[in-house]
């Protein structure tokens, strides 16, 4: 896309900083596109019903998330304050690393393409990222999120659309 809008930019690392835009963007140029809710959820869980792909807990073990829910009061660490390598903990079952945690990832509500654009209601967050706290990691944990605002820790997972068995260029 021409430039990289996080504030780490290190090779082994997602992208972040970006708004809904900036991912309709990266996809009307690659041809792959944001996930619906629904979509993002699924490939999350990796087809089970737990609220994280470890089970019903989570630790910073596991993934990269801001605990400060858990130690208020603490002092401030800055080494959890950012995104970490993609492949930094387990992928969970379908191979998927950091379906929890590290960025929050756009999605949309609505499979139909015209009604998304530009419409705040049909934009969200789900996953958590580097700055949630771990309940926000859980897989049906959503926040609204406005397509235009970049959030710190917005990223995105782009899919590959498959239509009846095959995908847009009809392979």
């Amino acid at each position: 896309m021409g430039e990289d809008p996080s504030r780490h930019r290190l090779e082994t690392h997602p992208v972040s900083h970006l708004s809904g835009h900036d991912c309709l963007v990266f996809s009307s140029l690659t041809g792959l596109d944001v996930p619906t809710e629904a979509q993002w959820e699924y490939a999350c869980r990796a087809g089970g019903g737990m609220p994280y792909r470890t089970g019903s807990t989570l630790s910073r073990d596991q993934a990269n998330f801001d605990d400060l829910c858990e130690r208020r009061g603490a002092p401030y660490d800055e080494s959890i304050q950012r995104t970490v390598p993609v492949d930094a903990f387990e992928p969970n079952g379908f191979g998927l690393y950091n379906a929890h945690g590290n960025v929050d990832e756009f999605c949309l509500e609505s499979e139909d393409p015209n009604s998304y654009r530009l419409d705040a209601a049909a934009w969200c967050c789900r996953g958590g990222g580097w700055a949630s706290c771990v309940e926000d990691c859980r897989a049906w944990s959503r926040r609204l999120a406005l397509p235009g605002h970049r959030a710190m820790s917005g990223g995105f997972r782009p899919i590959r659309a498959v239509l009846r068995g095959r995908d847009r260029a009809g392979r």
